[in-house]
């Protein structure tokens, strides 16, 4: 059974089973989004939040004290 998401799934770089490089869009930061694949996105993985509009970029591992997920800000 295929699991619907929003977004795409580039790849997933080193052994067998780790996490994959997504670009994922949704409304709403990355904290309030709902979506299970936001927390298991590689480092470089990028999110759209279209209600902002807003580009956010995986920079950290997700932790119970962070998302890991980091505003980009475009001067």
């Amino acid at each position: 059974m295929s699991q619907v998401m929003r977004g795409l799934i580039l790849g997933s770089p080193g052994v067998a089973g780790s996490p994959a490089i997504c670009i994922l869009f949704g409304q709403g930061t990355p904290t309030v989004n709902q979506d299970p694949s936001l927390d298991n996105c590689a480092l470089g993985s990028l999110y759209i939040d279209y209600s902002a509009p807003a580009l956010w970029f995986k920079t950290s591992v997700t932790t119970p004290t962070s998302t890991g997920w980091t505003q980009v800000t475009i001067p």
